[in-house]
């Protein structure tokens, strides 16, 4: 993964992944995540991956839902 490997994957945060994150993983290896903070009391996160050229699914958009059922 790239060096923000360690950074939430939430557009607006630029914070880092602690121990109470999220945190998505393809193949064993780190893929993104959402830090404590952004995850707050989320009902719902959508999160929609992209595969890169190297077969690594990434995360591109997180977003919270509110309504999720």
């Amino acid at each position: 993964m790239s060096d923000d490997s360690n950074k939430c994957s939430m557009e607006s945060c630029e914070g880092e992944l602690g121990p109470d994150a999220l945190v998505f993983e393809h193949n064993g290896q780190p893929a993104g995540g959402v830090c404590n903070n952004c995850l707050g009391d989320a009902k719902a996160l959508r999160v929609l991956f992209k595969k890169t050229d190297d077969n690594q699914y990434l995360p591109v958009d997180v977003a919270h839902i509110n309504n999720p059922f």
